[in-house]
């Protein structure tokens, strides 16, 4: 018997990783506007959270290579920040 609230943390998951991919998406096409040469920068520097560098294993019957990075920008931010305000409302 599933819990009741199983799928709704899936989805607020989703939400959050689409919500900063989304946002990060929007940091590269503002480079294109010209009004906002001066503010961009700060919105769009790459913050490093997590970096575990690439981990080589050798099964002999197959290799696996793993790593994780992770640093999103200002905007990124932004937007997961939003999308747990909109998943809020949606509920």
């Amino acid at each position: 018997m599933k819990t009741p609230g199983s799928h709704s943390l899936l989805f607020f998951f989703i939400f959050l990783i689409v919500g900063g991919i989304l946002g990060g998406i929007v940091g590269e096409a503002l480079y294109a506007v010209p009004a906002l040469k001066g503010i961009l920068p700060a919105l769009t520097q790459h913050y490093e959270i997590l970096n575990i560098q690439n981990i080589h294993l050798n099964l002999y019957l197959m290799e696996l290579q793993f790593g994780i990075h992770l640093a999103p920008n200002m905007l990124s931010i932004i937007g997961v920040i939003l999308a747990a305000i909109l998943f809020r409302h949606l509920q």
